[in-house]
């Protein structure tokens, strides 16, 4: 099992100005959980920290962390790096996403093209056109695989919650939006996502005080689905003042919870830093 080494201190990966209201305590902790997250020896425990820190947004430079993990020795957790790196928005990856092109598994290169896709590089166009064409040698057809798992979700009983939630929050299920899409779409596929939790992502959006409270209300819930997807929903939300909402959940017994809730945080105090006027301090 190959466990990734950090090549530097992680106090040394994070430059995100605190602002004045910012418990600098918990930005180290938030930062922390990630960081140990993208380090740990468990793939599944990588895979699930490289798709809550997609969901920080584009101005912390966070990406040292994930692009080591686009080299792991696990399937899963290179394709969430490949959507983390593409939430970014960060153009230092590009090189690592061109190598991944010849990734030998076609999930993997398929990924990797709709990532250089979305951030306008040529050559994730012809690789998504030689997929296209079926000029792109590989054991399955990523593309075909991925319409009929399409067609299979419409059969199912969870098609109108999750077409509803994606119409909801007006995104679509692609990376490369800033808005922790990959960690969007691992709960939506998540076999153990309760309605409760697909309301909270549906009412992201929404701007009803009762709404607002619905959601913090919901951090406390028994099942970690509906935690995990409070967490995403008020992110979404980019109302830095709910950021104090989230601290409880940086103890979070579930890892799920505890990463997005680490994600928001770091997001929340990152526009909280960017108003306009605002004095902030280097953290």
């Amino acid at each position: 099992m190959k466990i990734i080494t950090p090549l530097i201190a992680p106090a040394l990966l994070w430059t995100l100005p605190l602002s004045p209201a910012a418990v600098p305590g918990d930005v180290e902790r938030a930062r922390s959980i990630l960081s140990n997250g993208a380090q740990d020896g468990n793939p599944e425990v990588r895979k699930e920290a490289a798709l809550a820190i997609g969901l920080i947004g584009k101005r912390e430079r966070a990406t040292e962390l994930v692009i080591p993990l686009l080299d792991d020795s696990d399937v899963q957790v290179r394709v969430a790096a490949i959507a983390a790196v593409t939430d970014l928005a960060d153009r230092r990856a590009i090189p690592q996403l061109k190598k991944k092109l010849e990734d030998p598994v076609p999930e993997v290169a398929f990924a990797a093209a709709k990532a250089l896709y979305a951030f306008k590089d040529p050559d994730g166009r012809e690789a998504l056109l030689a997929i296209l064409e079926g000029e792109k040698s590989a054991k399955s057809n990523p593309i075909r695989s991925q319409f009929r798992e399409m067609m299979r979700m419409f059969h199912t009983p969870k098609t109108a919650v999750l077409y509803a939630v994606r119409q909801g929050i007006g995104m679509v299920p692609v990376p490369g939006l800033g808005a922790g899409v990959g960690a969007l779409e691992s709960l939506l596929w998540n076999t153990d996502l309760s309605p409760r939790a697909s309301a909270a992502l549906m009412m992201a959006k929404d701007k009803d005080p009762e709404t607002q409270r619905a959601l913090v209300e919901a951090l406390s819930d028994g099942d970690w689905s509906v935690r995990a997807s409070a967490a995403q929903a008020i992110a979404l939300r980019n109302d830095p003042a709910l950021r104090s909402a989230l601290t409880p959940k940086l103890s979070d017994d579930d890892r799920r919870v505890r990463y997005r809730a680490a994600a928001a945080y770091l997001r929340l105090v990152n526009l909280a830093n960017r108003r306009p006027g605002k004095k902030t301090a280097r953290g």
